[in-house]
């Protein structure tokens, strides 16, 4: 804690820092005034209004990581016109008990800390239709005057459009994937002061020195000045002293569980900065930007479970152009070190959640109606002569009105629902504090399928993780329990239900292989990287030249979106979220793209199923001890609206032109109409809304991993049909089946091959409630003969050497929620 903040390395972790005071904040702006050359009594107002809404301590707040780092902050300050980056960072030093907060001030009550961690993907596919149904049918007439009068002629129209149940439909369905790691402190907090030191330099480099030794580096930075002190608030066990080296368990890998959070991510913009110098022909100004967003400290500490297993893809990158530029693959490689601290056992959760989500948004429109537009004007001529003959050579014009009137009925129906489900996994015992060295793995997807990778960076990333102590992830192993029934729906795999949590899928892999590599053939995703590029310059600047149409953009942008789609749901934190729709009928995942000619849109879904393999047991494999499970269902119809509208209108008023010859350049004129229009409009509504939740969560009981064997199936589904075009499991068993032996010419015919299954074996691995499970029973022991009388059992005092009355022991419990709205 003496050492918290003195070096800036983005280093924040489970504290809550009070906003900073006043006379901090009017003194760092004064310092910002200084170093963009302004007299910090004086400043321009337009300065002075920037500073306050880019350092204002909400801000300052949220930027706490960068501000801590050893990049620093960085802002745009436009000053007489010109734009200046500003970088500013945060030490902390002379840490001293607050004298007027917490437990030297009763007043105050106690604060529990809680940092938390967010990883969010979401992917949507909709499909718009609709019909034509309106039909037209004009009329125009004119009646020529031949008498020497001032009007020529009488020019009417009158047009009348009639529609029949013209409709318009779409149906939008969205799929999200959330994981959450989070830390919970119970154990009161104990407040601490630093004094601040803050340093500002203006017009750096895109990148930052490294930090050398044991002080920051000067690249450029002002002289460090302190405005004043501020408080953070510590977990107690953090503000004791340092355990002795050796005393502290092995941290547990996080392949070993998913149950581990990124306390704090150390020097954040370190990795968009070297991704920048490696892509910097690929990125402009627009593309660059994007690129800094992907790789936020908000990102890299929230989707940590993504990074790992299989990790994340960036939206795809686009330039100022809109052009696609391609798509960031982020894999981290952790590198767990030894602990640094542990929490007190019973004082705070360590948490790691899994939602899955989807939604579906239905609209339908029918429209019928009927509307006639007419008009009548006296066309008017200065040529007074019999017949006009001179008409066109002689200032003119037209007067006259023009009216319109409407009905239409209108029929919607609009309907939206919504299902998710959480599971997750949590424990109270002492979880450590683990410095990480991290290896990041950057690779840049380009719209024609090749991959760059960047370098591994000389700066080696780090980041500390909060994680359970190796014995309990690993386990201890008891006598194989089983499931409470073997009928119940969670060893049928009818449903896993919310007492389970799912840790691991297996068995995709070869599934997930075939898909894609029809889906490159299909054009659904961009080439093969290994796919040779096209040769000839005909070619390639035909190719060049369709990569700047907007058509083909589209296209682009399609099938690298469907990749990352693809990438993301055969990923292990993929497969766990969709585990609850595989055994429920099947998890479906949507592709489309424009077709061969730009002029439309193919879509197919692939559907990823799986069913109990009854042919073999469930394992038992692992205790997992003081690791709870939690779940969540929610189930939301919302929105679900049926609306009948009739509207009457019309309107009328007065027009008129007037114009003139110009000579030889021909004839000029000028016009005007007014209409005044009333509509009258009535419409009933009728809606309603539907919700359901559940919540279940295991109370002071251990867990135990079972692996469940099922049998997996991934088909795809062309055009919306029913019955499946691809079975690709069914393609890996037939390329797996050993070659027919040839048959002697007089031999009797051979039986018919089996038909070929279309599934592939896998394995569900589940953290189940201890109380869902047993130890089988033995069989009962024959009594021996000398044996007489009872047999007494032994029960449980109150307490060791008690005689007072005896109790039962206790039993774990479970809690379950309900709760429905209409």
């Amino acid at each position: 804690m003496n050492s918290y903040g003195s070096l800036p390395d983005g280093s924040v972790g489970l504290v809550y820092a009070e906003p900073f005071s006043d006379e901090v904040i009017e003194g760092l702006h004064g310092q910002v005034y200084e170093a963009l050359g302004l007299d910090a009594d004086d400043p321009p107002e337009s300065v002075r209004e920037q500073l306050r809404a880019a350092l204002n301590r909400d801000n300052l707040g949220l930027q706490l990581p960068y501000l801590r780092s050893n990049g620093g902050h960085r802002i745009t300050v436009t000053v007489d016109g010109r734009d200046h980056t500003v970088d500013v960072q945060l030490t902390l030093s002379d840490a001293r008990a607050s004298l007027r907060q917490g437990r030297f001030d009763p007043r105050d009550p106690d604060k529990h800390v809680e940092r938390r961690g967010f990883g969010t993907r979401e992917n949507f596919s909709s499909q718009p239709s609709g019909t034509y149904r309106t039909f037209q049918v004009p009329w125009t007439g004119s009646w020529p005057i031949e008498a020497a009068t001032a009007v020529r002629a009488v020019d009417g129209s009158v047009t009348a459009a009639v529609t029949h149940n013209q409709a318009s439909d779409a149906t939008t369905v969205t799929q999200a994937v959330q994981t959450t790691s989070a830390q919970r402190s119970n154990e009161p907090s104990d407040p601490v002061e630093f004094s601040t030191r803050w340093r500002v330099r203006v017009d750096a480099p895109a990148v930052t020195a490294p930090t050398t030794g044991t002080a920051p580096a000067a690249d450029g930075w002002g002289t460090a000045e302190s405005h004043g002190p501020t408080t953070i608030w510590f977990p107690r066990h953090l503000t004791t002293a340092d355990p002795a080296p050796g005393s502290l368990p092995a941290p547990a890998a996080p392949s070993d569980l998913p149950l581990y959070g990124v306390d704090s991510v150390l020097d954040p913009r370190a990795l968009y900065e070297h991704v920048h110098q490696t892509f910097h022909t690929d990125l402009d100004e627009t593309s660059a930007g994007q690129v800094s967003d992907f790789l936020s400290e908000q990102v890299l500490r929230g989707t940590l479970p993504m990074q790992l297993d299989g990790g994340i893809y960036s939206p795809v990158i686009t330039d100022a152009d809109g052009n696609a530029v391609g798509m960031l693959h982020l894999v981290t490689v952790p590198n767990v070190g030894t602990p640094l601290r542990q929490s007190t056992p019973g004082q705070i959760n360590l948490e790691s959640h899994l939602v899955n989500t989807a939604r579906v948004d239905l609209s339908s429109r029918y429209t019928s109606g009927i509307g006639v537009s007419g008009s009548a004007a006296a066309a008017l001529t200065g040529d007074h002569a019999q017949g006009h003959p001179d008409a066109s050579s002689t200032i003119g014009g037209s007067l006259g009105l023009r009216g319109q009137t409407q009905a239409t009925v209108t029929n919607t129906y609009s309907a939206s629902s919504s299902a998710g489900t959480m599971h997750a996994i949590r424990t109270n015992r002492g979880h450590l504090l683990t410095p990480s060295g991290t290896t990041y793995q950057v690779t840049l997807i380009r719209p024609d399928g090749t991959e760059t990778a960047a370098p591994r960076s000389p700066r080696p990333a780090a980041w500390t993780c909060a994680c359970s102590a190796r014995r309990t992830p690993t386990g201890t192993r008891r006598p194989p329990p089983r499931y409470v029934n073997s009928r119940t729906p969670l060893e049928r795999l009818d449903g896993i239900g919310l007492s389970a949590a799912p840790l691991d899928v297996t068995g995709t892999d070869g599934l997930f292989d075939e898909a894609e590599a029809w889906l490159r053939r299909e054009g659904f995703l961009p080439p093969s990287p290994t796919a040779p590029a096209p040769t000839g310059v005909a070619v390639r600047l035909k190719q060049a030249a369709r990569n700047h149409e907007p058509e083909h953009q589209i296209r682009l942008h399609a099938q690298l979106n469907n990749l990352r789609r693809l990438r993301e749901a055969r990923s292990r934190t993929g497969l766990r979220a969709a585990t609850d729709a595989m055994v429920d009928g099947g998890h479906a995942l949507h592709f489309e793209v424009p077709n061969s000619t730009d002029t439309g849109v193919r879509r197919v879904r692939l559907l990823l199923t799986a069913v109990r393999d009854h042919t073999q047991a469930s394992t038992h494999r692992l205790v997992l001890p003081g690791i709870q499970v939690m779940g969540l269902a929610q189930m939301a119809g919302s929105d679900d609206a049926e609306q009948r509208g009739e509207s009457y209108g019309g309107a009328l008023g007065p027009m008129g032109s007037v114009s003139g010859p110009l000579g030889d350049w021909g004839s000029i004129g000028f016009g005007a109409d007014y209409q005044y229009g009333q509509q009258v409009t009535h419409g009933d509504t009728v809606g309603g809304a539907t919700g359901h939740d559940q919540f279940f969560i295991a109370s002071g009981q251990d867990s135990h991993a079972f692996t469940v064997p099922v049998r997996l199936a991934l088909d795809l589904y062309a055009d919306d049909g029913d019955q499946p075009s691809e079975r690709f499991g069914q393609n890996i068993n037939q390329a797996a089946a050993p070659a027919p032996a040839p048959t002697a010419p007089a031999a009797p015919p051979v039986a018919p091959a089996p038909p070929v299954a279309s599934t592939v074996p896998g394995s569900l691995r589940l953290a189940v409630p201890d109380g869902r499970t047993h130890v089988p029973r033995r069989s009962p022991r024959r009594p021996s003969r000398a044996s007489t009388g009872h047999r007494v059992r032994p029960t449980r005092s109150t307490g060791p050497g008690s005689t007072g009355p005896t109790r039962p022991a206790p039993r774990a419990r479970s809690w379950c929620a309900y709760r429905t709205t209409r």
